[in-house]
């Protein structure tokens, strides 16, 4: 396994314990007979999720593997982007509507 995917692993499983953690609480405080209104989630449970979600994020980024440049340019190294529009199969039109205007200009 891969560094990054340990960090992936340890942040799932911090997020699950916190969300059990939660849970937990919110039993406890309503057998004390709390409030629904009354208890907040602990400082602890929320500083577990911001570094679990923290966790999930790098690993998960560092998983990616590296970035592609954000210009046009520099992603498509020499060719120029109007190249790479003509030959996509999706920009051809086979049965289009000259054939019909072309019609009506020579009338």
């Amino acid at each position: 396994m891969e560094f990054s995917q340990i960090l992936v692993a340890i942040g799932f499983v911090l997020m699950l314990h916190a969300a059990f953690s939660a849970v937990h609480f919110k039993g406890l405080a309503q057998l004390a007979g709390a409030q629904t209104t009354d208890h907040l989630i602990p400082l602890d449970v929320k500083l577990e999720v911001i570094l679990s979600v923290l966790l999930t994020l790098i690993g998960t980024l560092s998983l990616a593997g590296a970035f592609v440049p954000f210009t046009g340019s520099q992603a498509l190294g020499e060719s120029s982007w109007t190249a790479n529009i003509t030959e996509a199969q999706a920009f051809h039109a086979y049965n289009h509507r000259n054939r019909f205007l072309r019609k009506r200009v020579e009338k």
